[in-house]
Formats: C-alpha cells, structure tokens, sequence
C-alpha cells in the first residue's frame, strides 16, 4: 500500500493516538503544481519539503497522517500517531494531504481510488474505525477552503468504505469530472454572462494546446470550436468524456455542471 513509510521517509512521530479514530480528514496545500507524471523521487522531494516547512513553524515534522499524490503513490505521514492537521481534532482524526492546489484542480482517478484503499486498508490495520465519517478540513474549520473548490466533491465519495467494497469511486469520479469537459461552437453564440461563468469554473480556450495542457493537469477546459474542440474530440474514449455531439451554447453547457 505504501510507496515509502514513515521510518523511510524519516518522519517524526507525533503524540500519542487513540486508534481506531472515527474521522478521516482531508486536505490540500498550496505549494508547487502537481500531476500523475511525477516520479516517486520528486514526490519524495515534495514530502520532505513540506516536512521542512512544518519544522520551520515549530512542528514535529509532517503533519498530516497520510499522503497521496496525484499518481495514486501513497506516502505515510506521522502514521499512527498524533498528526497536527486541525486544530481541536488531531487527537480524534486521521489527516490525509492531497498535494496541489484544490481550488485549481481536482483529483485523479487514481488518487480517488489509492485514497479509498488506503482508508480500507487503514480499517483493516485498526487505525480507523468502520463507519468513520469523511470530512474536509474547511468542515471543521469555518476559516479555512482546504481542500479546495475542485478537491471537496471527493470527500463525500469517500465516504462509508470498508474492506470488503469493489472499489469504483475512482471511476466514479473520472466520469464526473469529464462531464465538465464542455464543447460550444461559435463565440459569437454566447452571452457575455457565459463567457464570464466559464472562466469562473475553469479555463475558457480555443486553443488546443491550452486545452490540452489543462486536461492533463485535471482542470475543467470550456473550448470554443475549432482546434480546441477537435483536441477534445480526441481524447480515447476511456477517458469518458460526456457530451461528444457538441452543444452550441455554453450557457446551456453550464447548467449540466
């Protein structure tokens, strides 16, 4: 299940931990952009950056129990011990970081899918109990976005898992999220209103190569006909994208979101 442990990693334990806790708390960071194309060294660089940075303020170390990256690679935290991820709850949760900005991007497939295994497999070790209950850090915290506009629809997906599931939230969520891959012919078809809501929800582009860019790292794109359209048209169809019979007006597009 782990890519590196905490003794791997270096990683200091926290305080004592009652196990198994019954709340699973995800969050999300601000640091440098992140994709699935990541090799373990640069993830391990990541992690040892953010134990840095949790040093520098005081801390142990990393502060979060768990960590899983975009590429579906998970890395232990402090483990069974004591996190310092929200305040009022570190004795009685499990804090798991998404790393990456969640008000950009939303998760992969493959970190929905590592991230219900490992809270499987963390029921299974005794660390969390059946019947946990899934939440965000802006949940418990009413100052606080983490893990982000793009991040939070997942939480509640992860939500209610045990051992003995299938396991198919993270195809859930890749048909989700390319629902939101949204194709419209013409510009000069869309209300200003549109046009201003699209770039609200996501990157507004007639441009393949921006298009395309976009959907690698995770992101809605809105394309606006030719290259950028016929770049999505193109992606394999086990991509799940939704909607390949284009729709002329965004604004009817966006009421599907």
């Amino acid at each position: 299940m782990l890519t590196r442990s905490r003794s791997e990693l270096g990683i200091a334990r926290g305080g004592g931990l009652s196990t198994p806790v019954d709340m699973v708390v995800w969050h999300t960071e601000d640091g440098a952009p992140v994709d699935a194309s990541m090799s373990v060294a640069q993830e391990v660089a990541r992690v040892d950056a953010i134990d840095a940075w949790h040093k520098s303020i005081g801390w142990r170390g990393f502060g979060y129990n768990d960590c899983v990256f975009p590429s579906g690679r998970v890395y232990e935290g402090r483990g069974d011990s004591q996190g310092a991820h929200v305040a009022g709850h570190n004795d009685s949760s499990w804090g798991v970081l998404w790393p990456g900005d969640g008000n950009r991007h939303g998760l992969t497939s493959q970190q929905v899918a590592a991230s219900g295994d490992l809270v499987r497999w963390r029921i299974e070790r005794g660390h969390v109990s059946e019947g946990y209950r899934s939440r965000g850090h802006r949940d418990l915290d009413a100052s606080k976005s983490c893990p982000g506009t793009h991040k939070y629809p997942s939480v509640s997906k992860l939500s209610g898992l045990s051992p003995g599931d299938d396991g198919d939230e993270g195809e859930e969520i890749e048909e989700a999220r390319f629902e939101m891959l949204v194709y419209a012919e013409g510009a000069d078809e869309l209300s200003a209103a549109a046009v201003v809501a699209a770039k609200r929800e996501g990157v507004f582009t007639s441009d393949a190569e921006q298009a395309r860019a976009e959907i690698e790292r995770g992101g809605k794109v809105f394309a606006v006909g030719g290259p950028a359209a016929e770049t999505l048209s193109g992606l394999p169809s086990s991509r799940k994208l939704v909607g390949a019979d284009r729709v002329s007006s965004l604004s009817k597009a966006l009421s599907k979101l």
